[in-house]
């Protein structure tokens, strides 16, 4: 029956590019005067099985460029050619013409074949540079007419039924095997899924001609034996790893089928016939084993040695010779057998981890986020029963509640992947944009293993990529301007990750020029806003995420059209999230990004404005407090202002913003929640704090509408609806009030 290998097609795309990423951070990891020999065997390895692979799903194109480039890299790592600049940058063209072609196969876009055959041609070319030896012949169909050649071994497989584009895939891995064995297609089947049979010199490790047969065939149809015929002149097959046997007096032929000893010499006629893995017999006149009906083995099994009796034993005539000894590749292919049969797959050594799709991780942490909701409901329920009378159902509920939250907080893990997914890209974003603009940078990356929500993960690639951009572009100097100033003329770039409390807190740090006030202040003039020379540092340093702000003084493909960095902030918030930019002048510049860990669920405070709850993300608080009536103050154009340890706070009434009847309206009567984003603070006035709660994100936008200060919605244990506010939202409302009144 043919299998529909597209099934497996999604499978492949991803290995191919975890494979092709892992390469390019190895290659920009090496180093050219004294590379790793590790690392090229990593690189090489990442290379030959994305060969493998394409050519068994019949992807020729990446089959072609891989075989170039591995054997490129197998030259280089063993020592025949010296790595060179250039060539890494053909293997860094090479990598994202693979990307382009694993893009194409998927249906997002086209493969370019004439873009195949140059870089084929490109990386031949570093090979033949060097004055390296020629490579081997092709593969013929006929085998050499050599009539005193050594024995040679006799290879015969089946391809995997459904297999695409055979004859191509066989051609590859005839070739793959030339390159260490003169190997030769010895016959080519008629029918779909006949026996191929090819012919490896004698010499050839076996263990390692059936690994390499493995990627591409059935594993479970590979014979390999000795291509000389048995002495009975029927030929031994060559099927399996066995040497030939001698006819037997019964006229009988062993036929080599299993991995046994040649039987030098006639058997009775009750023997097991040497079709198992028995000791070989001495002469017809040495005991072997028992006949059958006396011995239960039936020669079916290798008894274990034991030691010899104590009696006279004939010497083996001199004109036979002593059968051979186990060779190391038998004891290990034995070994091998048995420690498959015996070791299960995660203890040998097998993947410890499934790929699962996303939607199906979705959908169970949107169960177990109902199951909380559905905690909190039987929780709220049980609070009015007396908790003497109901003792047993009080301590359930404990119990569901702890178990709740451990389940909550595995499945949310699932969810959770290393930033490292994101930083992976930046040495190459770095080192591309560095040689164009002819500076000399050395990125540095802590904290890899941070753990972040995946959906985050997806959407910070493009505001750190542009954080970074900026950095070397506006913030590190050309090297003779650092060189000038007392500096390396090597600039650096930080890339830093950590958790802090419950937020995620990614740095992206220079030590260039820093970032210049006086300009900034300048050009916010000229553009028309509102500013004086009085306003901190931190306020200046966001206006470059206003719309449209640029310093830079002439355009370029990279920079200075004064779009990105509004974006940057716009995006970042989206996620709830907030930019913090910290700067001195001819020192240099650091950007903080904070984000929450997850944007599933979140640990808020739960407070009340009239009759409605409403959650304040805890991210965002500062403290809480009642103010007294000599706190409150008043200017011009503003009539709501409290005083908190000399700073002026705008408020910000819940009442107001949202039209709540029935609230409380005197500011010396409820309560001010102070909270603060984007470097801003502001006081949200309502009625009470009602507790701290840990609650399941629900997209209002998606139900319903947006609605301006709300983020989202979630469900409390009494089955309201509570609304999540937008704390940047409502600090903004505070900040423009002030601004209208200057």
């Amino acid at each position: 029956m043919a299998i529909d290998l597209s099934q497996f097609y999604q499978v492949f795309f991803q290995e191919a590019q975890e494979h092709l990423e892992n390469m390019e951070a190895l290659l920009l990891d090496l180093d050219l005067a004294s590379p790793d020999e590790e690392q090229l065997n990593a690189i090489f390895r990442a290379a030959h099985s994305i060969k493998g692979s394409a050519g068994t799903f019949g992807f020729t194109d990446l089959a072609e460029v891989t075989h170039v480039l591995e054997n490129l890299l197998d030259r280089i790592r063993k020592g025949e050619l010296a790595l060179r600049p250039d060539m890494i940058d053909a293997f860094l063209d090479a990598g994202d013409l693979l990307k382009d072609l694993l893009a194409a196969h998927r249906g997002d876009g086209e493969a370019e074949p004439a873009r195949v055959a140059e870089t084929c041609q490109r990386l031949a070319a570093l090979a033949g540079e060097a004055g390296a030896t020629e490579r081997a012949p092709a593969p013929t169909t006929e085998p050499p007419a050599d009539a005193t050649a050594p024995a040679a071994l006799d290879v015969s497989f089946q391809l995997d039924a459904g297999t695409s584009n055979a004859d191509a895939a066989i051609d590859n891995l005839v070739a793959e095997i030339a390159e260490q064995w003169a190997c030769h297609l010895v016959e080519r089947p008629i029918e779909a899924e006949g026996r191929w049979r090819l012919s490896v010199p004698a010499d050839a490790d076996p263990e390692a001609l059936r690994g390499m047969l493995e990627f591409l065939v059935r594993s479970d149809s590979i014979r390999i034996g000795s291509a000389e015929p048995a002495a009975s002149g029927d030929e031994a097959y060559g099927f399996f790893d066995a040497e030939p046997a001698p006819v037997a007096d019964s006229g009988t032929e062993a036929y080599g089928f299993f991995d046994a000893e040649p039987t030098p010499a006639a058997a009775p006629a009750d023997d097991a016939w040497g079709l198992f893995d028995t000791p070989a017999k001495a002469e017809a006149g040495t005991p072997g084993p028992s006949p059958a009906g006396t011995d239960d083995s039936f020669g079916f099994f290798v008894d274990l040695p034991t030691p010899a009796p104590e009696v006279a034993v004939s010497p083996a005539p001199t004109s036979e010779p002593a059968p051979p000894a186990p060779t190391p590749v038998t004891e290990r292919r034995e070994a091998t057998r048995s420690e498959r049969r015996s070791t299960p797959r995660a203890a040998a050594g097998g993947e410890t981890s499934i790929r699962v799709d996303i939607d199906k991780v979705d959908k169970l942490i949107n169960l177990v986020g109902e199951l909380v909701i559905t905690q909190a409901m039987l929780a709220q329920s049980a609070s009015v029963l007396d908790p003497v009378q109901f003792e047993r159902l009080h301590n359930g509920l404990a119990q569901l509640e702890r178990n709740t939250r451990d389940m909550q907080e595995s499945v949310m893990s699932i969810r959770m992947m290393p930033i490292s997914v994101v930083f992976s890209r930046f040495p190459r974003v770095v080192r591309d944009l560095a040689q164009k603009l002819n500076k000399q940078i050395e990125l540095k990356t802590i904290g890899e293993g941070t753990e972040l929500d995946k959906g985050l993960i997806e959407r910070i690639a493009d505001p750190l990529t542009h954080l970074v951009r900026n950095s070397l572009d506006h913030g590190i100097e050309m090297p003779d301007d650092r060189v000038a100033k007392g500096k390396s003329p090597v600039g650096n770039i930080t890339l830093k990750a950590y958790h802090q409390g419950g937020n995620i807190v990614i740095e992206v740090a220079d030590d260039g020029a820093g970032l210049d006030r006086a300009r900034i202040l300048a050009k916010a003039r000229e553009r028309g806003f509102s500013v004086n020379d009085q306003i901190s540092d931190a306020e200046v340093w966001l206006l470059i995420f206003e719309p449209g702000f640029s310093t830079a003084e002439q355009v370029t493909e990279v920079s200075g059209r004064g779009v990105g960095m509004d974006v940057v902030k716009r995006n970042i918030g989206a996620m709830g999230g907030r930019v913090e930019i910290e700067s001195m002048r001819g020192v240099g510049t650091r950007m903080t990004v904070r984000l929450p860990l997850t944007l599933a669920i979140l640990d808020g405070m739960s407070v009340a404005a009239g009759k409605e709850t409403y959650i304040i993300p805890l991210g965002y608080v500062v403290e809480s407090l009642q103010v007294e009536r000599g706190m409150i103050r008043g200017i011009a154009g503003v009539e709501r202002l409290i005083q908190v340890r000399g700073e002026f706070l705008p408020v910000v009434t819940l009442y107001e913003v949202f039209g709540i009847p029935g609230a409380e309206t005197r500011l010396d009567h409820g309560i001010m929640v102070v909270v603060e984003a984007d470097g801003a603070k502001a006081a949200l006035f309502l009625d009470a704090l009602m507790g701290q709660h840990q609650v399941v994100i629900k997209s209002l936008e998606s139900n319903y509408r947006k609605v301006a200060g709300v983020s989202g919605a979630t469900i409390m244990g009494d089955g309201h609806v509570a609304l999540i506010l937008d704390v940047a939202a409502l600090v903004q409302m505070g900040k423009s009030t002030l601004r209208a009144a200057a």
